[in-house]
């Protein structure tokens, strides 16, 4: 009875002891960066405005707006890559303490634009912000297109010069 619950507490040693130890493996880790020029670009930009009246800040941020998405489409940006990102409505209070009488009042509109040819980035930038924008949040560029080509391009020639380096151990027959 003893030998039987020996075996079977010492069986499944040896097994996981069998499939750790792998003297013929090779383990390969690395890192690697790869720089593209990027074929479009994501601008956040925005609009405030400030009024003593809620209706006249609403009206002025929907002027700037409009005149913001006129100067995009000017320069040729597809109205299916121009979006509406946030719309805010923000109260100031007189002397910043607990008084209830309103300041002004503050509407703030986002819109996220795609530009296909980045050619036009500095001249979109300059055309909203001189059409009203006064804000911008975030600029991001990403290389969709060529991005997977150059993930490959990147991976295969150390491979390739790996595999020439390589020096296997002779073989034991």
């Amino acid at each position: 009875m003893r030998a039987i619950l020996v075996l079977l507490l010492l069986v499944p040693t040896f097994l996981c002891h069998a499939q750790l130890s792998s003297p013929n493996g090779v383990n390969v880790s690395g890192d690697a960066q790869v720089n593209v020029i990027p074929d479009r670009v994501t601008i956040l930009l925005g609009v405030e405005t400030r009024s003593k009246n809620l209706d006249e800040a609403s009206s002025q941020n929907d002027l700037l707006i409009r005149q913001v998405l006129a100067a995009a489409r000017r320069l040729e940006v597809n109205a299916s890559d121009i979006q509406t990102d946030f719309i805010h409505v923000d109260l100031a209070y007189k002397n910043n303490d607990d008084s209830t009488l309103v300041d002004y009042y503050k509407v703030t509109k986002e819109v996220q634009v795609v530009l296909k040819d980045v050619s036009k980035f500095e001249s979109l930038v300059s055309a909203v912000l001189h059409a009203g924008a006064n804000h911008i949040y975030g600029i991001d560029s990403v290389p969709l297109s060529c991005g997977s080509i150059a993930t490959r391009r990147a991976r295969l020639p150390p491979r390739r010069r790996w595999k020439r380096r390589m020096i296997l151990p002779p073989r034991q027959e």
